[in-house]
C-alpha cells in the first residue's frame, strides 16, 4: 500500500528552488534565529530530494531538521513537524530498503512508529491517514504474519478514527489498503 496523498505545511518554499537552495535557506533560517521557518525548509528540501530519487541525502537533510527541531519548545506545531519529518525517514528507510540503500524495514517501522508517538491530536487527518498507510505498507513488505496483522490493525484503527472525524474519501482510501493486506494473508 502506498500513502495516496502529500499534506504540506504552509511555510514551504517556491518549486522553483532547488533542493540545495532550500536546504541552504534552512541553514540561513536557523543562523537567523527563525528556527520553526528552518523546519520547514528542511522538511521542503527533503520531500525534494526524496522526489528526485536520492534516498540517503533526503534522509540526511530529515536527520539534520530533527536537529534543528529539538531547539524549538514543546508545542503541538513542533509535534506536527517532528511527526512529518519522521514520517518522511519512515519512507525513505521504507523505499531505500526495497531499492538496496543502507535502510532496513525495521528501521523504517521505528521511524514510523515514533511519528504515531508523536502525532499530535489535532493532526490533520490526510496525515493520519498517510501514517497508517506507510506503516501499513512497512508491515506489509515485512510479510510476516505478526506484521500483517499489525498492518490490519492500524489500518482498521485509523479508518475508523477518519471516519468519525467526518473524512470518508480517506477512510475509503485504506480499505484498499486492507483488501490487500487481507490478499496476502
Amino acid at each position: 500500500p502506498q500513502p495516496s496523498a502529500q499534506w504540506t505545511t504552509g511555510g514551504t518554499v517556491p518549486t522553483s528552488e532547488t533542493p540545495a537552495d532550500q536546504a541552504r535557506a534552512a541553514a540561513h533560517l536557523q543562523a537567523a534565529g527563525r528556527t520553526e521557518a528552518a523546519v520547514e525548509q528542511y522538511l521542503a528540501a527533503v520531500r525534494e530530494v526524496a522526489s528526485h530519487g536520492d534516498a540517503r541525502r533526503a534522509y540526511s537533510l530529515a536527520m539534520q531538521a530533527l536537529q534543528v527541531l529539538d531547539e524549538l519548545p514543546t508545542s503541538s506545531r513542533r509535534a506536527l513537524l517532528r511527526t512529518q519529518l519522521l514520517l518522511e525517514s519512515g519512507r525513505l528507510q521504507w523505499h531505500g530498503a526495497l531499492v538496496g540503500a543502507p535502510f532496513t524495514l525495521h528501521e523504517a517501522l521505528n521511524s514510523l512508529e515514533a511519528a504515531r508517538l508523536s502525532l499530535p491530536h489535532e493532526a490533520p487527518p490526510d496525515l493520519v491517514g498517510q501514517l497508517a498507510a506507510t506503516t501499513a505498507g512497512v508491515c506489509y513488505d515485512l510479510g510476516d504474519l505478526d506484521s500483517l496483522q499489525r498492518a490490519l490493525v492500524e489500518l482498521t484503527e485509523v479508518s475508523r478514527r477518519l471516519l468519525a472525524a467526518g473524512e470518508p474519501l480517506l477512510a475509503a482510501r485504506l480499505l484498499n489498503d486492507q483488501a490487500a493486506v487481507y490478499v496476502r494473508l
